[in-house]
């Protein structure tokens, strides 16, 4: 299904996005941690999501040119981006 046809944030989660600082935890994460940057992303604009791999200790950022939903903009090259990125992890397991 296309993501045009997803419906907006409802008020509430807008609000509890606003509410939920979790910056000061991000520090505490010590799992492999892969963020995707969606570039052209009308809801969260990449600079908030580079900040948020730069916070993460380790972190690897992968930059998709999709909006929101890269899964359903760009799926091909999401799951690319995601399995290549698990590959990653448990070729060092």
């Amino acid at each position: 299904m296309p993501a045009q046809h997803h419906r907006q944030p409802t008020g509430r989660a807008v609000d509890l996005s606003r509410r939920a600082d979790v910056r000061a935890d991000l520090a505490l994460i010590t799992a492999p941690t892969l963020v995707v940057v969606t570039t052209a992303d009308n809801l969260i604009p990449a600079a908030l999501q580079h900040q948020l791999s730069e916070a993460v200790p380790g972190a690897r950022t992968a930059e998709l040119d999709t909006g929101h939903l890269p899964f359903l903009e760009r799926p091909k090259e999401w799951l690319e981006i995601i399995t290549g990125f698990l590959g990653r992890q448990q070729d060092r397991g």
